[in-house]
């Protein structure tokens, strides 16, 4: 994703403030604690850094709820943006792990906090 603080800023906000908005408030404690807990960091920057390893997090306290909740987070990215990418892919991105998958990702991101930067 290009290394810029100030666009992975723009994306971990953005990403908490809609888990917040879909959840309220205190699933992002929650999450930030069960993160925290199992990985040693924040879940928001593990999105950006390993999104299969967040991916996975979800997916071990939500089961299969973790799949709704990366569309959430993609839906409200593209809408935050206006950058508009296939929502099928954003999830398949995130899930799968390997390194054509992570470059792409972080690419994506790059165009959406530049967009959101705006």
């Amino acid at each position: 994703m290009g290394q810029n603080d100030k666009a992975k800023e723009h994306i971990q906000k953005a990403v908490k403030e809609i888990l917040d908005e879909c959840f309220g408030s205190s699933f992002g404690i929650v999450l930030s604690w069960k993160f925290r807990d199992r990985f040693s960091c924040n879940p928001y920057l593990l999105f950006l850094e390993n999104p299969q390893t967040f991916y996975r997090g979800l997916e071990d306290i939500f089961g299969a709820g973790a799949e709704v909740i990366i569309r959430m987070i993609g839906r409200g990215l593209m809408e935050r943006s206006g950058e508009n990418f296939d929502l099928e892919e954003f999830v398949k991105l995130v899930m799968e792990g390997d390194e054509s998958s992570l470059e792409s990702f972080h690419k994506l991101l790059s165009r959406i906090a530049g967009k959101m930067e705006r």
